[in-house]
């Protein structure tokens, strides 16, 4: 007799057109996961009825929900499609998927980049404060993140400075893309597979309520989503999927040492001190909506927006500590890319505030560390609490 192992268990997603709904047609994506929690969570009421032989009559069916979490190493481009999900938004990208592409011209200065020639402009996709990815540039100085302070007429990138005068022709590529917090609600229909019991169980309506990430010396770094939803399939023997399933990306996972740079407080490098750990959470706020004569949710409502963190740095002077006596507002800026090709994301918070300052003394032979909880809120510059820009090689978008 098979028992089943959790090493042969494999998810699949498949974004709903309609909640609750696992569409009929097209293909899925097969998700990279350190492990799931999902459940079917029936909930049941015990009977009130009195007996004089003091027993339960019934356990009756009241209400039901589909919920759990998925946990993963953070890899470049694996997730976009399931972080656009939980920020409730899509990618606004440049050129094609996020990089330029044709017989481009890029012409650099000090302090600009300009697209001439046949291949595809910005567009829409870059804005001022933006983080890009130039690559492929014919002066190597050049290849590398950059923040744009402008742009001109779609074909114009203004920078603060960094570049260095040259031509580049054919090779040269603009990276980048950016991915807000916003209000578009996005379900998906998940499958877990127990492929040594060729068993599938399908949870339909998965809303993403929140999303979490740790960066933690000496270690990989990590997410999770939680999920909301409306209900699941009788377990089967055969896939509730359409078509046939998108491989996962083979990029490397990224850790919190060699794979992280650019730590920017108020859009300067710590001064003084470093970080220790970094945590980001963000909560959609979510609730089940039931009815009557329905088992299973038939919507999820979305709330707030809470996006929260905390940064643990050495303690080394009162100047972050102050800013949370004083409830200064200030920002928070990380870039997490491969120290071998560059390809990444700068995540970054416009405008926090941090919301404790706890410098405690646990114990001897041990570091005085300064805690510091905060939360994001919306930035009247850019209007979000969260910008997420994203700059490496053409990404492959889940499976329609």
């Amino acid at each position: 007799m098979a028992l089943g192992v959790t090493n042969r268990v494999a998810l699949r997603l498949k974004p709903e057109a309609t909640f609750g709904t696992t569409p009929s047609t097209g293909h899925h994506y097969l998700l990279r996961i350190t492990g799931e929690t999902l459940k079917y969570a029936l909930q049941t009421t015990q009977s009130q009825e009195l007996r004089s032989d003091r027993q339960v009559t019934d356990l009756p069916l009241v209400g039901a929900e589909a919920n759990g979490d998925i946990n993963f190493e953070f890899s470049y481009g694996e997730f976009d499609s399931l972080l656009a999900a939980a920020l409730q938004n899509t990618w606004q990208v440049t050129g094609t998927n996020g990089v330029t592409t044709g017989t481009t011209t890029i012409v650099t200065t000090t302090t600009s980049l300009v697209l001439t020639g046949a291949g595809s402009p910005f567009g829409t996709g870059i804005v001022a404060g933006q983080w890009v990815r130039l690559a492929n540039m014919s002066t190597s100085v050049n290849n590398g993140w950059f923040q744009c302070t402008g742009v001109t007429n779609a074909t114009t990138l203004a920078f603060a400075g960094g570049l260095t005068a040259a031509t580049t022709t054919g090779t040269g590529v603009v990276q980048s893309s950016r991915l807000t917090n916003g209000t578009t609600q996005t379900s998906l229909s998940i499958e877990r597979n127990n492929a040594d019991l060729t068993l599938f169980s399908l949870f339909r309506g998965m809303t993403p309520a929140r999303l979490s990430l740790s960066l933690t010396p000496g270690q990989i770094l990590t997410g999770s989503v939680s999920f909301m939803g409306k209900d699941a399939a009788a377990t089967a023997g055969t896939s509730g999927m359409p078509g046939t399933s998108n491989a996962s990306l083979t990029n490397g996972i990224y850790n919190s040492v060699s794979n992280v740079f650019n730590v920017l407080e108020n859009g300067s490098a710590l001064s003084n001190t470093y970080v220790r750990s970094l945590t980001v959470n963000v909560d959609n706020s979510l609730r089940g909506q039931p009815a009557i004569g329905t088992l299973g949710n038939v919507g999820i409502g979305a709330g707030q927006s809470v996006i929260t963190g905390q940064m643990e740095l050495y303690f080394a002077d009162s100047t972050y500590l102050n800013k949370f006596v004083n409830n200064t507002a200030s920002s928070l800026s990380v870039r997490v890319s491969q120290s071998s090709t560059g390809i990444g994301y700068v995540l970054t918070f416009p405008n926090i505030k941090y919301s404790d300052g706890a410098t405690t003394t646990p114990a001897g032979n041990q570091d005085v560390m300064l805690s510091l909880p905060f939360q994001a809120l919306r930035d009247t510059t850019t209007g979000y609490q969260l910008l997420l820009d994203r700059g490496g090689d053409a990404v492959t978008a889940w499976a329609s």
